[in-house]
């Protein structure tokens, strides 16, 4: 919903009342997905929990509606190549600002396959995982490509079942069906 928010109010991209309540359905299913609505605590789930994952849907969002303006007149191995090496600046001069006040908290991985899985983990949900949104942005509008946003935590709560064990609500499931549903009928009403 937040890209097209900020699609129609910065350049002017009005989506279809289908495309809208589409949306609305898929923002409700994910909603439900993370446990919005829950009464009971299901693992160890926790509101500030979920508000950070909001959160950073929310910057993903934004970051699609910037990166769908450059897709279009740059180079996708560029674009991703100038943006993780300002995160990486970022973030390096963030780890060195807790460094330097709680150096004893610091909880660095040990031994050298920790280092090797996240290194790993950097190329696959970065570099590659940005390089094929960056190239999708040019054939797909910002709306469409946003709506897979949506599945994110999706993906993050079916593989936290499968590969962690976790327990998954009734209203999850639920919120995952209505999540699919709803970014396969855009895409597939966009298509035609």
């Amino acid at each position: 919903m937040l890209i097209v928010a900020i699609g129609t109010v910065f350049f002017k991209t009005l989506p279809s009342k289908k495309f809208i309540l589409l949306s609305l359905i898929g923002f409700l299913g994910l909603l439900l997905s993370l446990g919005i609505f829950e009464y009971q605590d299901i693992g160890s789930s926790s509101t500030g929990g979920m508000f950070l994952i909001f959160i950073g849907t929310a910057m993903a969002a934004l970051y699609v509606i910037l990166s769908a303006r450059l897709a279009s007149t740059a180079n996708p191995i560029y674009i991703v190549a100038l943006q993780q090496t300002v995160a990486l600046l970022l973030t390096s001069l963030t780890l060195l600002l807790i460094w330097n006040t709680n150096a004893n908290e610091m909880n660095m991985p040990s031994n050298f396959t920790m280092w090797l899985i996240i290194a790993a983990s950097g190329l696959v949900q970065f570099a590659m995982g940005f390089t094929l949104y960056i190239y999708a942005l040019q054939s797909l509008s910002a709306n469409s490509a946003g709506t897979f946003l949506n599945l994110t935590p999706v993906f993050g709560i079916a593989c936290a079942f499968i590969a962690l064990g976790e327990r998954m609500s009734t209203f999850q499931i639920m919120g995952a069906i209505l999540v699919i549903t709803a970014v396969t009928l855009i895409n597939r009403t966009s298509e035609s």
